[in-house]
């Protein structure tokens, strides 16, 4: 579904360069940063109706994806690392855990966006694409492992996740390389190199008796 968000976007951004092209005049030549034409079109050249309802819909899309991240990482934080480590914790105060973790995790995003803001940023969706595929090439390499590759056991994962992202960011720091694919080189330098540290599958049980009475004879 990215690929499909993705291609609207682009869509968009066509669409105001072509309008703009067009209409030169209609352009603030002050604008510093790139991702304001689309607020700024939506009021200079929009109805008041048609831009409130746009502004409306940004809003709401939002505040839905902000606070679907907020609960995955309440959840995630809560029960893979408090509830494993504390089996007989009681269901409210892992509540409570769960709130208070909300609450920190939305203060520090909003602390991050601040401070983004204050950033010579050209284009943000290009800096979320390409922190995004920094951070989660490995996390994709896992989930690859973990459906096509059983053989690959815990270790030998996180060996291959460890190798990824180091890789990615080795390209990121010292290479010129598109940051499309980082995301596509973390998984497939995760995945070969747990492979490559994973043990070879054990032979069944059969084989391994004849193995032993050959061995015998």
């Amino acid at each position: 579904m990215s690929v499909f968000i993705s291609v609207a976007f682009y869509f968009i951004g066509t669409g105001l360069y072509t309008f703009y092209k067009t209409h030169p005049s209609s352009l603030d030549i002050t604008m510093q940063q790139g991702d304001a034409i689309f607020p700024y079109f939506m009021m200079s050249q929009m109805p008041a109706g048609v831009a409130g309802l746009l502004i409306a819909a940004i809003f709401a899309a939002t505040m839905s994806t902000i606070s679907s991240n907020i609960n995955s990482v309440s959840t995630a934080f809560s029960v893979d690392f408090i509830q494993r480590f504390r089996p007989s914790i009681k269901d409210s105060t892992l509540l409570r855990v769960a709130r208070w973790t909300c609450i920190v995790s939305g203060l520090m995003g909003l602390g991050i966006a601040l401070l983004m803001a204050t950033w010579d940023i050209a284009s943000l969706l290009d800096y979320f694409n390409t922190i995004l595929g920094l951070l989660t090439s490995g996390l994709g390499g896992l989930f690859v492992m973990a459906v096509f590759f059983p053989r690959i056991k815990g270790r030998a994962a996180l060996t291959g996740f460890i190798a990824g992202e180091l890789v990615v960011f080795l390209m990121y720091l010292y290479t010129d390389v598109n940051f499309f694919l980082f995301g596509a080189t973390g998984i497939v330098v995760s995945v070969l190199v747990a492979l490559a540290v994973s043990p070879l599958p054990a032979p069944p049980l059969g084989e391994c008796s004849k193995a032993s009475d050959h061995d015998k004879v």
